[in-house]
């Protein structure tokens, strides 16, 4: 069969690059982070796997070769976790427990029934999903049923649950802004919805063009262009939190009322000025290294320069100075009341770097953090 090396080479690189940097921020929202980096993981050995077998390094996929199917299997249970993460929701229905329990018993499954092959048995099921082998034998019958029920079980209960939960937000959007409750943007659908519709294409690929070359160089770029889109949900995982919580307050005839007004009455400003500070206590906006006066304002439907004038006639400070107010203010506690150390807290609170928290801190209290523990010991 033709492959193209070039293809997985590069999904290896391009997942590994953002693998390290999920790493890098994981401190910004542990949760959220720690399922795109295992997905970029996974992702990376996924295409590793694949530049192996193209390039017919047998020996070193057999030990590969167990991780292969649980990992696969890993990929829509951390989607759909990821999902339910970011919008705060739950769901511990019985048919979500299947759904992630499905990784761990393939991983069981697959090594016990591997580690009673011989060393050419070993060999055929690596490629054993390249049709090299006719297979006549039950138990790679047997296997090969348990793997395909067992992910298009799997494949069909995510389309299910995610549609379940695409629908639920679609409808309540109003309800669930009411009770504080997070929804999810548009967008953010369309990426998931997408990565249903490969997974259809895919199989209907294979089905269609009997496991042809074009089939598996068009699997190829398909995996490509989903790690692309995994990688761009990566990048915009600050900037999807941020908006999310903004969308919680900065919604509805409260704040749509503000754009038709060309002047700001008092009692306007006593909302806007209310809803400032239910956005630094409560969601705590500030901890996003995204947030922007302009962000902010657009949430708000007022004009950039209004809600700059309004925050610096009220608390006698400029945006930034606001916004690191509430930073600080978080450090000072965390630092006092637990072992954390600089690093763990400036990345938590919205600094990307060390020396940017050391002057915002220097700031607001006229010491650097060191200085400032020193003082109260």
């Amino acid at each position: 069969m033709n492959f193209i090396p070039e293809l997985s080479f590069a999904g290896l690189v391009i997942s590994i690059i953002f693998f390290l940097i999920s790493i890098i921020s994981i401190r910004i929202d542990r949760e959220g982070k720690k399922y795109i980096s295992i997905i970029m993981f996974f992702s990376s050995f996924l295409f590793l796997y694949d530049y192996l077998l193209i390039t017919n390094q047998i020996e070193i996929l057999k030990y590969l070769v167990p991780f292969l199917y649980p990992i696969i299997f890993s990929l829509f249970p951390l989607l759909y976790n990821y999902l339910i993460h970011i919008s705060s929701d739950k769901n511990d229905r019985l048919i979500i427990k299947i759904f992630n329990l499905l990784p761990p018993v393939s991983f069981i499954v697959f090594t016990i029934f591997y580690l009673t092959l011989s060393d050419v048995e070993k060999n055929q099921i690596i490629l054993i999903n390249y049709l090299e082998f006719n297979f006549v034998e039950i138990k790679y019958v047997a296997f090969l049923s348990f793997i395909y029920i067992s992910y298009y079980l799997q494949f069909t209960i995510f389309v299910v649950i995610f549609s379940q939960l695409f629908f639920e937000h679609k409808k309540r959007k109003e309800i669930l802004i009411g009770n504080n409750k997070a929804y999810l943007p548009n967008w953010l659908f369309v990426i998931i919805s997408s990565i249903i519709f490969y997974e259809l294409i895919y199989t209907a690929s294979y089905l269609l063009l009997d496991f042809s070359d074009t089939s598996i160089i068009l699997s190829q770029i398909a995996n490509l262009i989903i790690l692309i889109i995994v990688a761009v949900l990566s990048v915009r995982h600050d900037q999807l939190l941020l908006e999310i919580k903004l969308s919680l307050s900065c919604a509805g005839p409260a704040v749509k009322k503000y754009a038709e007004s060309e002047i700001v009455s008092e009692n306007q400003k006593k909302e806007i000025i209310s809803l400032l500070i239910e956005l630094m206590e409560k969601q705590k906006i500030y901890r996003s290294p995204k947030i922007k006066l302009e962000i902010l304002a657009k949430k708000m439907a007022l004009p950039v320069n209004k809600l700059s004038q309004i925050i610096n006639s009220e608390f006698n400070m400029n945006f930034s100075q606001f916004v690191n107010k509430y930073r600080i203010e978080e450090a000072i506690e965390l630092l006092k009341n637990s072992n954390r150390n600089f690093e763990d807290v400036f990345l938590e609170i919205g600094f990307y770097t060390r020396s940017t928290f050391n002057r915002a801190f220097k700031a607001h209290t006229g010491n650097t953090p060191s200085e400032y523990l020193k003082t109260k010991a």
